[in-house]
């Protein structure tokens, strides 16, 4: 049995007024900066990322476009509040993360309120909460990562060991013809 994260979405992207786009033959990553200017968010786009865009004519929401393009060339998006990250789907990763008891849900309470899960992309955990995993883009699964390792574990560690030097009570020295 795996428990999954419930989520809302990531960051929202603004809604903002659809972009109307007539696209006949241009480049993808073009496509993407333009849009890009369009809606104010910068996008950051692979190097990966290729391929044309054909005949894509109409009025979009962000994500709908998003998703749209997606779609059709085999890519990911993911926006972190900041930049909207576009990978082709074969960079996405995945993740195994060992947790100590409990940490599970202070992980999904983490990601919820840092607007960092998103329903795309699931956290599963064993029944037993202590090993997660997850896949998705390398923006989402390294930022994920990154909230992982400041999480205050609840597995209680052992006290590190006092690395002091003994101390050697100091003798009188003498020192004979010198």
């Amino acid at each position: 049995m795996t428990c999954l994260i419930q989520t809302a979405d990531a960051a929202p992207l603004p809604d903002g007024d659809p972009v109307s786009l007539a696209i006949i033959h241009q480049d993808v990553k073009d496509v993407l900066q333009d849009f890009s200017l369009r809606i104010g968010i910068p996008i950051g786009v692979s190097p990966d990322v290729s391929g044309i865009v054909r005949d894509l004519k109409g009025s979009f929401a962000p994500r709908d476009f998003l998703d749209r393009l997606s779609t059709r060339h085999k890519l990911t998006w993911y926006y972190d509040g900041d930049i909207i990250h576009v990978t082709p789907v074969s960079a996405n990763r995945t993740l195994l993360i060992e947790l100590g008891l409990g940490d599970f849900d202070a992980l999904a309470r983490t990601l919820n309120d840092l607007e960092i899960a998103d329903d795309r992309y699931v956290v599963r955990r064993t029944p037993d909460a202590r090993v997660a995993r997850l896949s998705g883009p390398p923006a989402f699964v390294n930022l994920v990562e990154k909230t992982v390792g400041v999480l205050p574990s609840s597995t209680p560690k052992p006290p590190a060991a006092v690395q002091n030097p003994p101390t050697v009570p100091s003798r009188p020295r003498f020192c004979i013809g010198c």
